[in-house]
């Protein structure tokens, strides 16, 4: 919840007592709840919800603004019962949990009361020589919901403001001896969020606290946190539900808990550093949603690591915080590994053509050309002081300028200078658009110079055509205009019957316009030639390419030009 919700838990008193509602009657009630707002004057006016909910309704009749018989008022207390039945109901399917009353009183502020920057809405406390440990109050500031926020997102904001301060009521009742401890809102106020989250997944009140997570994790650690963390304990909630209520149990054991061991029993839940390896990849993928889907926004790398020679790349970073490195390879091949203590640092590596993570990375990176580079990304988080990670580099090889053509030379094919056949558009333009079509009209040229030296270029002047496409499935016809212009340079090796082009860069691209029913649609306009492999085929002054990779594609739509010699080297 956002850090404005107030949390005042005074602990006093030994074995539980039996347990009994504050109410009116109770001074100790009417004190504490006068030292937020001063001039309550204490009115009941719900004694049990329906169903039996174990709460009730004080409503402060100081209050000018709100009256019980009016609808901010009612709507509250109905919400209020919805919310705790349901929050009953999820919360104990993960864990055995100890249920006791509460009461809520309904109130408004003249002078909106301040935490962190920000006015609450609820606040959870019990007064002192509480029943046992038992006694909860919620206190509701009708001002701040039901006139501050936005109209649309009342009703649920305010039900997930319930059960976070709900979840107080829990995590006390459950926890004593956790609550004894200091330094505990990162995961008090934390794990608060995510329970009121899981009750209530579609309230747009966590997301500023969880989206301001992501750009805090990497300089900050997670114990200096408060309600950012709904985020952490949302990962370790998707996972398995009922270890959130495993880690206050661990909490529980001792008394007074110092912080590094609060964070320790964490790690320790949540699986120890491949726990954290996880949990850190998810970060990174953006792959931490909650119960409606929403994601915060994924997170932002820092510094590249450069590596061209042997050495070591330390990667520093406070424990509990997540380090994002992109780390490039370039002038040759490396071993690299990345040296992390398994035991105390959550790690991962995804290479740029992998959409998976690794625990370290591949027994070779970089590339033997000295244009080319091998692209990655580091991720480490740190679970206690002593931890240390760095990638630890040995060179195999050096670069290597590549152009030179193998076995090839001036006037051996496919060196020289080839225009496409006018005859295979259909053919050509049909493949790129996926779908047969007649072509209509056509014009220009675009023309390939592939030369000895292995250098390239591509040049497009005005060639276009129309294609018409028949009627399928019910649906009217498309026209599609093709229309491919500009030129690219690059370097090219050919060989055995297999050419490997590598695209230095351009203007050519492909743009399309589609035409449907009287309405013209634009495609994104794209390159058409990026680095791969083509088989090519010679015969005579005829060069026929066919589209090897990387990419897969359907073999009825496999890139083909046919080529006709306008020039010999």
């Amino acid at each position: 919840m956002r850090s404005a919700i107030f949390l005042l838990f005074l602990l006093f008193g030994s074995a539980p007592a039996a347990a009994e509602f504050l109410d009116c009657s109770k001074p100790e009630m009417v004190k504490i709840v006068k030292e937020r707002l001063p001039n309550f004057k204490c009115a009941q006016i719900q004694k049990n919800a329906p169903a039996g909910l174990p709460v009730r309704y004080i409503w402060d009749a100081s209050d000018k603004t709100f009256a019980p018989n009016l609808p901010p008022v009612y709507q509250t207390i109905q919400i209020a019962n919805d919310t705790v039945a349901k929050a009953e109901a999820v919360w104990s399917a993960a864990a055995t949990l100890q249920m006791h009353e509460v009461t809520f009183v309904l109130g408004s502020t003249n002078t909106p009361i301040e935490f962190h920057g920000k006015h609450f809405k609820g606040l959870t406390m019990s007064p002192r020589n509480s029943n046992g440990n038992q006694d909860c109050i919620v206190l509701l500031d009708l001002n701040q919901v039901w006139l501050t926020s936005a109209g649309i997102d009342r009703p649920r904001d305010l039900a997930f403001v319930i059960a976070h301060e709900f979840a107080h009521c829990v995590q006390r009742w459950n926890y004593p001896y956790a609550f004894a401890s200091k330094n505990k809102d990162w995961w008090l106020e934390g794990l608060a969020t995510t329970l009121g989250q899981v009750v209530v997944p579609d309230a747009a009140e966590p997301h500023e606290v969880e989206q301001a997570f992501v750009g805090k994790i990497g300089t900050v650690p997670f114990t200096q946190l408060s309600y950012e963390n709904g985020l952490l304990f949302q990962w370790m909630w998707n996972k398995k539900p009922a270890s959130v209520f495993e880690f206050m149990v661990g909490l529980n054991e001792g008394v007074g808990l110092p912080i590094d061991a609060q964070a320790a029993e964490f790690v320790s839940t949540a699986g120890g550093a491949q726990g954290m390896s996880d949990f850190a990849r998810k970060l990174v993928d953006n792959g931490i949603p909650n119960g409606a889907g929403w994601r915060p926004g994924p997170l932002k790398p820092g510094l590249p690591i450069t590596i061209s020679e042997a050495g070591s790349s330390a990667l520093p970073g406070a424990p509990y915080t997540v380090q994002l490195r992109p780390v490039i390879f370039k002038s040759g091949r490396f071993a690299a590994t990345l040296e992390a203590p398994s035991a105390n640092v959550g790690r991962g590596v995804k290479m740029a053509a992998k959409t998976t993570w690794a625990n370290d990375f591949p027994l070779s990176v970089g590339s033997d050309d000295c244009d080319q580079v091998d692209r990655s990304q580091v991720v480490v988080m740190k679970t206690d002081k002593s931890a240390t990670a760095s990638i630890e580099v040995e060179r195999k090889s050096k670069c290597k300028q590549i152009g030179l053509i193998s076995n090839t030379s001036a006037g051996t094919c496919p060196v020289g200078t080839w225009d496409v056949d006018n005859n295979a558009r259909a053919a050509l333009l049909s493949n790129w658009l996926g779908r047969d079509g007649k072509v209509t009209s056509a014009s220009g040229t675009m023309r390939f110079n592939f030369r000895p030296d292995g250098t390239s270029t591509i040049d497009a002047t005005d060639f276009a055509a129309d294609i018409a496409g028949a009627a399928e499935h019910g649906m009217p016809p498309l026209n599609v205009h093709v229309a491919v212009t500009g030129s690219d340079g690059g370097k090219f090796t050919a060989s055995a019957g297999l050419l490997s082009y590598k695209n230095g860069g351009g203007t050519l691209k492909v743009n399309i316009l589609v035409k449907v029913a009287g309405m013209s649609f634009p495609a994104p306009s794209t390159e058409p030639f990026n680095d791969g492999q083509w088989k090519y085929e010679c015969e005579g002054d005829v060069l026929q390419l066919t589209y090897v990779g990387p990419i897969a594609v359907p073999p009825s739509h496999v890139p083909k030009f046919t080529l006709l010699r306008a020039t010999h080297w």
